[in-house]
């Protein structure tokens, strides 16, 4: 019993010692990603990756907080809102400069957001540190949607280089590293923003490599020339919790692994032929397959991720059911199937860690109902986006992960006419549905909970996509890191972590 108690003092001590474990600054750390980043303009951002880096490099008036979903002043100190929600005061915050020593103020606001497609509100300046945004329709979600990267404020250095398309992008913001280097498909290298208004970061030096095969990347995290990756394969956790030096930690992922189907071509321009697609899909068994059960991924069955405020628990669940996907298409006169091409995404993905295996499962069970499903491969991620954004395509495996909290972002992104040409790969819109996301905009919590559920039993009713699981987060990291843990919304902010040698 003594031996016990003794046992217990040392663990207590020893914990005390490691929550009082103060950061230390320097060193470098180099973060393994899925491909390589996309863009280096905010207003361009679709993808994981590129946020991912430059949530280091940018800010935005408002973000979420290091470790919640909460949020909190980031280059606005504080703001109002009307009654009606449809005017939106920001209170700038003052002494902040641009990664090149320019001033930010009210003009780098209007410069950077005038950039911004689709921006719903006017922009009107008070003085230097107070910017008005007046909206021409109520939403009580606007404080959350400026939150997100892509309404992030940069330099007038990347505004110039935007607008005269200059071969070697620059990305000037505020946060709390600079954008150093860009050797596509090789690294991305960001350093500590010495002068940054709050507070310079530990870490002297940030290296992003994008790793392709999954393979190189284990072997990097084996011997420590990669120190954290956020997203591993599901195929990795035994290996990852079984390595001496290596954590490991997963946590449910605000997104949505799909299959989408252009709705403005025949035959996916007809639901019965969308929602057959529904049922020649075996779920449960891409789920246990690649992502090992419920230890990595759920059955998904609402186009709104699980762990979302607004998710339709009681929604109907359309289970495999090859016979019934043969009957619909019969109804929608295709008795014989059809042809059609499916394009997968050339790299892993959170919700679709092995998306080329995943292909050929989707077109084995298409096959068996009739439908003959050509697999079209893109040379690289940025390819892959532009095709499924141009709509260049017939069936497509994808998938998102939520920006923000709020179900008016997530589903505004996927499913909203305004979204056709980017982000809503289905191209499928609803005058219902655009009607029920404009009233959502201007509810209570409980009345906004009710309309988004109904949104999502027309969505059912209609099937632009086919949800295929919710997937969860998991991330590895060496001892090497310090302060790091996932981010319920996706963030990596690399200011909460240090290196200890």
């Amino acid at each position: 019993m003594k031996i016990l108690w003794n046992i217990a003092i040392c663990m207590l001590f020893c914990g005390i010692l490691f929550a009082q474990e103060a950061p230390e600054f320097g060193g470098t750390i180099r973060v393994a990603t899925s491909a390589d980043i996309s863009t280096v303009y905010p207003w361009e951002m679709t993808d994981t990756e590129t946020m991912m880096v430059f949530q280091n490099v940018y800010e935005p008036l408002i973000r979420l907080k290091k470790h919640s979903a909460d949020m909190e002043p980031a280059l606005a100190t504080h703001w109002e809102v009307s009654k009606d929600f449809k005017k939106w005061t920001f209170h700038l915050r003052k002494n902040v400069k641009f990664h090149d020593g320019s001033p930010f103020n009210a003009n780098s606001v209007i410069d950077s957001l005038s950039l911004k497609k689709n921006l719903p509100a006017k922009m009107k300046k008070i003085d230097n540190s107070t910017i008005v945004f007046e909206l021409e329709k109520p939403d009580a979600a606007f404080a959350i949607t400026i939150s997100i990267e892509y309404h992030s404020i940069v330099g007038p250095p990347t505004i110039k280089c935007y607008k005269e398309k200059c071969e070697n992008p620059v990305a000037v913001g505020t946060g709390p590293y600079t954008f150093y280097k860009w050797e596509p498909t090789k690294q991305v290298i960001l350093r500590a923003n010495e002068n940054y208004w709050g507070g310079r970061p530990f870490i002297d030096e940030a290296i992003f490599i994008p790793f392709k095969i999954n393979s190189e990347l284990m072997k990097a995290l084996k011997n420590k020339t990669i120190d954290l990756a956020q997203n591993i394969l599901p195929s990795n956790i035994a290996e990852v919790r079984k390595t001496p030096n290596l954590n490991f930690q997963s946590i449910p992922a605000m997104s949505v692994g799909y299959l989408a189907m252009n709705a403005e071509k025949a035959p996916f321009d007809n639901s019965k032929v969308r929602i057959a697609v529904s049922y020649a899909i075996n779920k449960k068994e891409l789920v246990n397959k690649y992502f090992y059960g419920r230890q990595a991924a759920l059955v998904a069955k609402s186009c709104l991720p699980i762990s979302m405020f607004g998710y339709h628990a009681d929604l109907e669940e359309r289970a495999y059911d090859p016979a019934k996907a043969k009957a619909l298409l019969k109804e929608a006169g295709y008795p014989n199937g059809f042809e059609t091409t499916l394009l997968p995404p050339p790299v892993a993905r959170p919700y679709m860690p092995e998306p080329l295996k995943m292909a050929e499962d989707v077109k084995k069970y298409l096959a068996d109902v009739g439908i003959k499903a050509t697999i079209v491969n893109s040379k690289s991620f940025s390819t892959f986006l532009d095709v499924g954004y141009k709509g260049d395509y017939d069936m497509m495996l994808f998938g998102w992960i939520a920006d923000t909290i709020d179900p008016n972002d997530f589903l505004t992104s996927l499913l909203s006419k305004a979204a056709i040409g980017t982000s809503n790969t289905t191209r499928w819109s609803h005058p219902q549905f655009e009607y029920m996301l404009e009233t959502a905009r201007n509810q209570s919590i409980s009345a906004r909970v009710k309309t988004y559920q109904e949104a999502q039993i027309l969505f059912n009713n209609e099937m632009p996509f086919i949800p295929l699981v919710y997937a969860m987060q998991l991330a590895t990291w060496n001892d090497r890191v310090k302060g790091y843990k996932l981010h319920p919304a996706t963030r990596f902010y690399l200011q909460n972590i240090w290196i200890s040698e």
